[in-house]
């Protein structure tokens, strides 16, 4: 029920607007405002924390097993 609770604040901050968020938090800058929706909206996206975000691109578009090096080298 908590993570529910903290869900629903952080997705509420994550969709603030910049100026609201500088002065409830009293931020310097509109990047600092920007930065702080954008952490809450991927903390919320993975869960609260529990699962890491997978990149696609990690091999270089590639997936595992393409990227795997097969023993022997090269059947020349």
């Amino acid at each position: 029920m908590i993570n529910e609770i903290i869900k629903r604040d952080l997705k509420k901050v994550s969709q603030m607007d910049s100026d609201d968020i500088m002065d409830l938090l009293d931020l310097d800058g509109e990047d600092s405002a920007e930065a702080v929706k954008s952490a809450c909206a991927a903390y919320v996206g993975s869960d609260l924390g529990r699962k890491e975000k997978t990149r696609k691109t990690e091999f270089g578009g590639f997936g595992r097993k393409s990227a795997r090096v097969v023993r022997g080298g090269p059947a020349w």
